[in-house]
């Protein structure tokens, strides 16, 4: 009889209550048949639902040494592995819930479940990205414009406080001061540069407030000479145009050169044949040959 008080108590104790979001009074009366089976579920539940008990000193020590967290920072660790809680949003998220759930799936139709499946998840299989670092300040690069010399810049405001005037957003504010540089690098001979070169020479015709800068990435040797290597013929070409005219003048003649070769592998013949078309009267030899006066800073350019 006292076993039978005590399992009305608990019926009564729980009325309307959920445990881990399960409202068991209503099961029971749903599925009367099922009480003693609902009962240890019920149990089981509670036994494994533990608080969460505050964190001791050396606990956060080993957060702030091991993982960079300060005391009253958050993080975010979604099978072990730890994201960046100021580049990933809730669509980033998903994105990773799906991708695991595709390869849980794959991993359990191999066989693989239990303790050794949740291995598996937390290994951080990302590829290593290296971070690169240019040092610009002595190297030979070519730059196009000037904002704060250049002529065509002249119209625009020169003082610092223009940078707080309103605008419309994700804009530039144009400005007489070079406050942004855009440098290239490029092996201008290779199909992926066409695009690159042509975006700094949009950038510069429509006077984007950005400093632009070119660095040309070509064969270093120095028995290769412009008749032999499109890369150096590129870098001669582009040095003799931008010394008879201007740097901006010497991007247009790439652009050409690329216009010209619309798909396949640029040569050397090509360059030569397009300066020929637009420089009649100058000596090819002088420009494109081994004694060339146009290969200054090639030599230490790689």
């Amino acid at each position: 009889m006292q076993a039978g008080e005590d399992e009305e108590d608990d019926l009564e104790d729980d009325e309307g209550k959920d445990v881990q979001g399960i409202v068991f009074s209503s099961l029971r009366m749903k599925h009367p048949d099922l009480k003693e089976k609902l009962k240890e579920f019920k149990k089981h539940l509670m036994m494994s639902s533990n608080e969460l008990s505050p964190l001791k000193v050396w606990q956060l020590q080993v957060f702030e040494q091991y993982l960079n967290i300060l005391p009253g920072e958050s993080a975010l660790f979604f099978n072990g592995l730890q994201y960046d809680l100021d580049i990933s949003d809730v669509f980033t998220l998903l994105d990773t819930l799906r991708a695991d759930a595709k390869i849980m799936e794959g991993l359990y139709s191999m066989g693989i479940k239990g303790e050794s499946l949740s291995s598996l998840l937390k290994l951080d299989l990302k590829e290593t990205v290296t971070s690169y670092a240019v040092d610009i300040r002595n190297g030979p690069i070519q730059y196009i414009n000037d904002l704060e010399k250049d002529r065509r810049y002249q119209q625009w405001p020169s003082s610092v406080q223009d940078m707080f005037r309103p605008t419309f957003p994700g804009m530039l504010r144009h400005v007489a001061k070079n406050f942004f540089t855009m440098v290239f690098m490029v092996d201008p001979s290779q199909p992926d540069a066409r695009d690159l070169l042509k975006m700094a020479e949009s950038f510069y015709v429509h006077n984007a407030p950005i400093r632009l800068g070119l660095l040309f990435v070509v064969n270093n040797e120095k028995e290769v000479d412009g008749e032999q290597d499109a890369g150096v013929a590129l870098y001669r070409a582009f040095n003799f145009v931008k010394t008879a005219n201007t740097v901006s003048a010497a991007l247009s003649f790439l652009t050409d050169v690329f216009d010209k070769v619309q798909a396949g592998d640029l040569t050397a013949d090509q360059v030569v044949a397009e300066f020929r078309s637009q420089y009649q009267d100058e000596d090819v030899n002088m420009v494109f040959s081994s004694d060339s006066d146009y290969d200054d800073g090639r030599i230490y350019l790689c």
